[in-house]
C-alpha cells in the first residue's frame, strides 16, 4: 500500500530541535568532541560559532602540523581569540601567535616551575591580549621593551622569575592593568634591590590585587593605587608600606607558618590602617589552629584616619579569642566613629564555653559609633 503524499510530508521532521536546546546543553554536548570536530560546527550559524569558541582547548592538538592545519581551517577573525593550553608546547604557542588576534591566553603545565620552558617573546609584545594567566612556568627571557597595551587581567601562579627585573618589566609593560593576582611567585632579588624599588611607578589603573606569597616578590608601592586588596601574609619580615590613597576594601589573611604565628602581625595591621585613609571595609582572617602565638600589641599614639571617618564594616573570621585579637577588636570598635557593623566568626577549633566567654568580653567593649552592631557567629 502506497502512502499518500500528505502522510509522507508529515513523517519528515521540519523543526531543528537541536538548535532549540539551551546553550548550556549544547556546550556540554560539544565538550565531548575533539577540538577540530567541535570547531566544524561553526559553519552552521553565528550561534554555533560562539558556542565552540567558548570551549576552545588545545589539549588534543599535538605537534606543529596538527595545530597549523587546525587554525588554517578557521576563518581569520576566529582563529585564536581564546587559547587554553594545559600541556605547554612552545611550538604550539608560537604557531598560535603567528596567526594573531589572541585576546585571552591561559598557559600552564603540570611540571615544576623551575623546569624551564622558554615562552615565546610574542606573548610579551602582544597588542591584542586582554587576559593572561601563567601557571607552573619559568619566565627567563623577556624582550628589551615588553608591551602588552590592552592587558586588563594578569594572573601569576607558581611562576619562577629568574630575575626581579623580569617581573618589574612585565608589570610595567601593562599600562591598562586592572586586576593582578600573584600566588606563590618566586623571584631572585637583584643586589641593589632597595635603589631599584624606589624609582618604580605605581600601576595607575589597578583596581583589584591579590597577593599570596612566602616572600613578597614586588614592592607594595607598585600596588599603591589599588581599590581592593587581598593579602595572604605568611612572611615574617617587615614589609615597607606606601600610602594606599584609593583603597576602600581590604582582606588580610594571616597564615600559620611552621606552627608559629607572626608576632608583629597586629602592629603591622595597625600600620596598614595608618596607610589606608579611605578604607571602608576590612576583613581579617586567621589560620592559627595549633600555632604557637607570641603576639605583640601596642596602642598606636595616633588613631588611623580611616577609623575616624571611613571604616564601615569589620569582619573577623576564625577568631579564637586570644588576648591580642580582643585588644585589636577593642581598639577598632572604640575608635571607629562611623562603624556600622562588627561581625565575628569564631573558630571551629574552640569549644562552646570558650566561644561564650569571648562573647561576654566583646559585648563590654565601648563603641565609638552609636550605629555599630555586633554580630557573633558560633
Amino acid at each position: 500500500m502506497m502512502m499518500s503524499s500528505s502522510h509522507h510530508h508529515r513523517s519528515i521532521p521540519t523543526e531543528d530541535r537541536v538548535s532549540n536546546l539551551p546553550d548550556s546543553i549544547l556546550s556540554h554536548i560539544l565538550s565531548f568532541l575533539p577540538t577540530k570536530s567541535s570547531a566544524a560546527t561553526s559553519v552552521l550559524s553565528k550561534r554555533w560559532e560562539t558556542l565552540w569558541l567558548s570551549l576552545f582547548d588545545l589539549d588534543d592538538l599535538d605537534g606543529r602540523q596538527s595545530f597549523k592545519d587546525f587554525i588554517n581551517f578557521l576563518p581569520p577573525h576566529e582563529a585564536t581569540d581564546t587559547i587554553i593550553i594545559p600541556c605547554i608546547n612552545e611550538i604550539i604557542i608560537d604557531a598560535a601567535f603567528q596567526r594573531g588576534g589572541t585576546q585571552t591566553l591561559d598557559l600552564h603545565k603540570v611540571y615544576r616551575p623551575k623546569d624551564q620552558l622558554k615562552l615565546t617573546r610574542r606573548i610579551f609584545t602582544c597588542r591584542t591580549l586582554t587576559f593572561l594567566k601563567l601557571k607552573n612556568l619559568c619566565v627567563n627571557d623577556l624582550p628589551f621593551l615588553p608591551n602588552i597595551p590592552l592587558l586588563k587581567t594578569l594572573h601569576l601562579e607558581n611562576v619562577y622569575f629568574t630575575t626581579q627585573t623580569h617581573i618589574f618589566k612585565l608589570l610595567l609593560a601593562c599600562p591598562n592593568l586592572e586586576e593582578l593576582q600573584i600566588i606563590h611567585v618566586i623571584v631572585l632579588p637583584p643586589k641593589n634591590k632597595a635603589a631599584f624599588d624606589e624609582h618604580l611607578p605605581r600601576l595607575a589603573r589597578l583596581v583589584r590585587a591579590t597577593v599570596s606569597d612566602d616572600n613578597l616578590p614586588i614592592p607594595f608601592s607598585l600596588l599603591s593605587g589599588v581599590q581592593i586588596l587581598n593579602v595572604k601574609s605568611i612572611w615574617h619580615i617587615y614589609i615597607q608600606l606606601p600610602t594606599f590613597q584609593n583603597l576602600t576594601q581590604m582582606e588580610i589573611f594571616f597564615a600559620n607558618f611552621k606552627g608559629r604565628s607572626w608576632r608583629d602581625k597586629w602592629n603591622w595591621t595597625l600600620e596598614m590602617l595608618q596607610h589606608t585613609p579611605k578604607l571602608q571595609d576590612l576583613t581579617i582572617h586567621e589560620d592559627m589552629k595549633d600555632a604557637i602565638c607570641e603576639d605583640n600589641w601596642h596602642d598606636p599614639q595616633v588613631v588611623p584616619e580611616c577609623l575616624s571617618s571611613q571604616l564601615r564594616t569589620l569582619l573577623f573570621r576564625d577568631c579564637i579569642g586570644r588576648q591580642c585579637e580582643l585588644q585589636f577588636l577593642k581598639y577598632v570598635m572604640r575608635n571607629s566613629m562611623v562603624l556600622h557593623s562588627v561581625t565575628i566568626h569564631s573558630a571551629n577549633s574552640i569549644n562552646f564555653n570558650a566561644k561564650y566567654q569571648m562573647l561576654l568580653k566583646l559585648v563590654t567593649f565601648r563603641r565609638g559609633s552609636r550605629a555599630c552592631r555586633l554580630k557573633f557567629h558560633r
